[in-house]
């Protein structure tokens, strides 16, 4: 529950990043009341019923001056040169504790917390009337009015907070004195116009009431401002809260992209500053990063780089807090946070409100990642300082998310009847067959583990030929022979060095011819080449798989998918949305029978032996000829 001061000092602040901008001022120099229009023309959260108070620091008569007042001194430039005379306490100050305190002040102990205040280590204030005197708001005035924006906006947040200038006193406003806003529509909130109507003219603080359900603190960030009313005004809303962007490589600088399982990803995160933030003595910064259980984050040094600006942060500039870590309390949910104390300390004379603050790190998709449509999100909030008078004062950012997105097969070997074969093993080459897949069993799935060069595995692939080799001319006994140096036991070894890159089909009834589901592939293609073929089966021939992915925005448009080269089928939120909400595509791998060779005594070697036995008799048929006519010959 918040405390009183707590509530007070929110009460004279302005509203959360809105800067009350003086606007088109034209007095309205008649006695009597006094308008102060509101506008919000940024799109802001709708104004409401006593959102806003105006609390009167000074009072007293307008009058036409012979001399224009100073440059952009309480916003009285626009003004014709009209100033305020016989200027009395308003009713919104408590004069006695603030004149006090403002005479007190020592530079020893308040020339570094409020070093506007002093010159040449002397206190600006000391010589004040005691504000009993009839003179003493008249000479406050008029110090204030001879002193820089600078000095008038630390003034501000001097008599909100009072001398602590840490949020822990009330300061020196009256709290019960606030005149509170109405809409110019009373029956309902209000998107462009808010009044304040006060009774005097003088110079006010315009102040955002404490109610947490009407404020705008969700966005932006708290300062003060005093403005002079000397007549009717307007003045706008205007927002000048931090923003954070997220995106997939700094290059692209894309909200989303596909991946495989274990492949390092590269996210920027860019945040900006406030308009006022020139106004703040310490600014806080922390980015609140949150990704799902499908996603880890590289805790290495070499993977993370913060940088303001130009300027790269190094170690003790900057903190990285992860939830893995029992010493911290990340209770917002988020992964990690990387958190930059206070800006102003970092010693870098440039940064402006101009200046981006960006994050860059790697994290990769895991075992648990969710495959198809859903993605796995990965999103960021800012925390900043929001309150000048408050240092420990902070506000967050809206949200805004990136998504990695990956893609899995759910493959059958059959033969050229859809029938189930066991048995079957596959390798998984890359596009251009020079890296093979390596896996890795969970929840009965074949989990994409990275890739190895092909000479790795195919060694090891020629050694299983060789051992199946040597297998098929071994004898009955030697083949389930499972003791070292025979066959069986050759073989066998030979596929457990294997087993990380194969993709095995069921011999079990009833999931006859079934791979576990290939998972965690980014949209690529693929080849797969069959190493153990099904007994009695020709082995099949290299198979292609071709998946493409359309990315709009963060979201997955649709992916295709094309096997060896047919048509290709299309999967989005309206065509074969089952695949493409699960992310796994189904692919048959058909292996035709091995053609059957005669047996000894067939029909084969039947006509062998006919056709063979012709043969001969016809040779001796013709060796009888021949000598038969030689004799003849002879005997002629």
């Amino acid at each position: 529950m918040k405390t009183s001061k707590q509530n007070f000092s929110r009460l004279l602040s302005l509203a959360l990043a809105l800067l009350l901008v003086l606007s088109a001022m034209v007095p309205t120099l008649a006695a009597g009341n006094l308008t102060i229009t509101i506008k919000n023309n940024q799109g802001l959260p709708k104004m409401y019923n006593g959102q806003f108070k105006a609390y009167q620091l000074f009072k007293g008569t307008p009058h036409k001056d012979t001399e224009p007042p100073k440059d952009k001194q309480w916003n009285a430039e626009n003004w014709n040169n009209y100033v305020l005379a016989d200027i009395q306490w308003g009713s919104g100050i408590k004069s006695d504790d603030l004149v006090t305190a403002l005479k007190n002040l020592n530079y020893a102990t308040d020339g570094e917390k409020f070093p506007e205040f002093f010159e040449a280590e002397a206190n600006v204030f000391a010589d004040l009337p005691d504000a009993s005197e009839a003179n003493a708001a008249e000479e406050l005035a008029r110090l204030l009015v001879g002193r820089s924006n600078d000095f008038l906006e630390r003034f501000s947040e001097f008599i909100v907070d009072g001398k602590a200038g840490t949020g822990s006193s009330d300061g020196y406003l009256d709290t019960t004195k606030g005149t509170a806003s109405t809409a110019v529509n009373a029956a309902a909130p209000k998107d462009d116009v808010s009044n304040i109507t006060v009774t005097e003219a003088g110079y006010y603080l315009i102040a955002e009431t404490s109610d947490s359900e009407h404020m705008h603190t969700s966005k932006d960030a708290i300062s003060e401002y005093i403005l002079a009313v000397l007549g009717d005004q307007e003045i706008d809303l205007k927002a000048s809260a931090p923003s954070v962007t997220k995106w997939i490589n700094a290059v692209n600088a894309n909200k989303a992209a596909t991946a495989d399982i274990g492949e390092l990803v590269t996210f920027v995160l860019e945040g900006t500053l406030p308009k006022n933030y020139g106004d703040f003595h310490s600014y806080a910064y922390t980015f609140h990063d949150t990704m799902g259980d499908g996603m880890t984050f590289d805790e290495s040094k070499a993977a993370l780089e913060v940088k303001v600006g130009d300027h790269t942060l190094t170690d003790g500039q900057y903190t990285v807090k992860k939830q893995a870590d029992a010493a911290t309390n990340l209770d917002d949910g988020c992964r990690f946070e990387v958190v930059i104390n206070d800006l102003k300390t970092l010693g870098f004379s440039d940064i402006t409100a101009d200046t981006k603050i960006t994050v860059t790190y790697k994290a990769a998709l895991n075992e648990k990642a969710t495959l198809g449509s859903t993605g796995n999100q990965n999103a960021v909030v800012l925390e900043y300082a929001n309150d000048l008078n408050h240092p420990a004062s902070t506000a967050k950012s809206a949200s805004d998310a990136v998504k990695v997105y990956t893609f899995g097969f759910d493959l059958k070997k059959v033969d050229e009847s859809s029938n189930g074969l066991g048995g079957a093993g596959f390798v998984l080459k890359n596009a251009d067959g020079s890296s093979y897949a390596k896996f890795k069993d969970v929840d009965n799935k074949r989990v994409f583990d990275g890739w190895v060069e092909k000479a790795t595995v195919e060694a090891l692939t020629a050694k299983y030929t060789e051992a199946k080799e040597k297998w098929d001319k071994a004898s009955y006994e030697d083949q389930k022979d499972m003791t070292e140096g025979k066959a069986g036991k050759n073989l066998q070894d030979a596929v457990d060095a294997l087993k990380d890159y194969l993709l095995t089909s069921s011999s079990e009834p009833g999931t006859l011819g079934e791979i576990p589901d290939v998972v965690g592939l980014d949209a690529d293609t693929y080849t797969l080449s069959e190493i153990i073929t099904p007994a009695g089966y020709n082995t099949m021939k290299d198979f292609e798989l071709k998946v493409n992915a359309t990315i709009l925005e963060s979201a997955l448009s649709e992916f295709t998918y094309q096997a060896n080269g047919d048509a290709v089928t299309t999967y989005n939120g309206t065509t074969n949305t089952g695949t493409y909400n699960s992310g796994l595509i189904g692919q048959e791998l058909v292996n035709t029978k091995a053609a059957s060779l005669p047996f000894t005594g067939g029909i084969g070697t039947l006509i062998f032996y006919v056709v063979g036995g012709a043969m001969i008799a016809g040779a001796v048929l013709y060796l009888v000829i021949i000598a038969k006519k030689r004799g003849r010959q002879e005997n002629a």
